[in-house]
């Protein structure tokens, strides 16, 4: 059984917390920042389920899954991780989600909607036509493919923006990154 004491053990927790039971499964709630105590802290996966938290900040720390992850967060960070895929991380980020510096695969898993920024690190064959829905990407490490991405962010419809930042990808010679 989860209880207070045992998150304020593992995880720095700058707010309060709620434990809530749903469908026999206990899901955490933290109105305010969670985050390890240090970087020197290392864990594969989460060790319950988080729901509703207003930051998450998990850099660093070894992460190979985001089964876990809190569905709901105002800020998101998962950088310097070792995550292949965004499975398993929430589906609404209020302002900011960073999952730069992990050997990412795919963006399977990506949030529904990011309300100000997604930021993720470039890599050859990382597909990045998914993440054209947010209005605002960044896309660290090739300042080429980061500027062709920004140019087409956020605009409508989306179907004909994916086609036209498709062809630029290709035609600049990314063709790795003009996937969905």
């Amino acid at each position: 059984m989860i209880t207070e004491e045992s998150i304020r053990k593992l995880f720095c927790i700058w707010g309060d917390i709620t434990i809530n039971n749903i469908n026999g499964s206990q899901i955490v709630d933290v109105d305010g920042t969670v985050e390890p105590y240090s970087t020197s802290f290392h864990i594969e996966k989460l060790p319950f389920k988080f729901g509703k938290v207003e930051s998450f900040i998990f850099s660093d720390i070894g992460l190979t899954t985001l089964i876990g992850s809190p569905h709901t967060a105002d800020v998101f960070n998962v950088s310097k991780n070792k995550l292949s895929t965004l499975e398993g991380g929430p589906k609404t980020v209020g302002t900011y989600y960073s999952c730069n510096d992990n050997p990412l695969v795919n963006l399977k898993g990506a949030p529904d909607s990011v309300g100000v920024e997604f930021r993720v690190s470039w890599s050859e064959n990382l597909p990045l036509l998914s993440i054209l829905k947010y209005d605002l990407v960044f896309v660290r490490g090739k300042i080429a493919v980061n500027a062709i991405m920004q140019k087409y962010a956020g605009k409508k419809p989306l179907r004909q923006v994916i086609i036209q930042c498709q062809k630029e990808l290709i035609d600049a010679g990314y063709k790795g990154n003009a996937r969905l």
